[in-house]
């Protein structure tokens, strides 16, 4: 206390204004509090209540910087939500717009139909020895799978054609398949065999 030189902590403006800086962070209010508590008592109700308002108002500056910066990176986060599930929906309707498009090439695809597409696996043939009729049953020896044809894309006197099949059991793949006990050629290789 006998230290104390009150010129050093409030001689000037400069002075003055650091000393209530480091107050504020309560980094001196033991060295500059206790003198002033007993010099000067009333001095100790302006100390808390400068204290008080500019402690709480830093912190509720710090709060309300990392609040907003969490609000700006949830608003962010929604949008891209918001954006991927208007892109998932877009890629729902447009494979649906291929698989309407795909199976009613020659306008008398019925509801029904359509309907039981939707709820079947379905594999596009592509390339099969044709014609394969509607409803035809299709084997492929080689890997168990059989299904039924649903829709002969091939046009009339066409040498091959891209068959539709409503698959029933396995998995078909690139190998000879049978419609009707005839063998009726090997589907195009590699991605030509395509699930709708």
């Amino acid at each position: 206390f006998n230290q104390f030189n009150p010129k050093v902590y409030f001689g000037n403006i400069f002075r003055s204004a650091y000393t209530l800086f480091c107050i504020s962070v309560v980094a001196e209010y033991s060295q500059v509090g206790r003198p002033l508590a007993e010099t000067q008592p009333a001095m100790l109700i302006f100390l808390f209540l400068f204290t008080f308002v500019t402690t709480f108002g830093i912190m509720n500056v710090i709060v309300g910087v990392i609040v907003e910066s969490t609000l700006l990176a949830s608003k962010s986060l929604t949008d891209d939500m918001h954006r991927a599930n208007l892109e998932g929906q877009y890629h729902r309707l447009q494979r649906l717009c291929d698989v309407v498009f795909a199976l009613d090439v020659k306008s008398d695809l019925t509801q029904e139909e359509f309907v039981e597409c939707l709820e079947a696996h379905i594999v596009v043939l592509r390339g099969v020895t044709g014609p394969c009729p509607r409803n035809s049953v299709v084997h492929q020896p080689g890997t168990g799978a059989s299904g039924r044809v649903f829709l002969d894309a091939g046009k009339d006197g066409a040498r091959t054609v891209d068959v539709h099949v409503l698959v029933q059991s396995g998995h078909f793949d690139c190998r000879p398949v049978q419609v009707e006990g005839e063998w009726r050629g090997t589907p195009t290789a590699g991605g030509d065999i395509q699930s709708l």
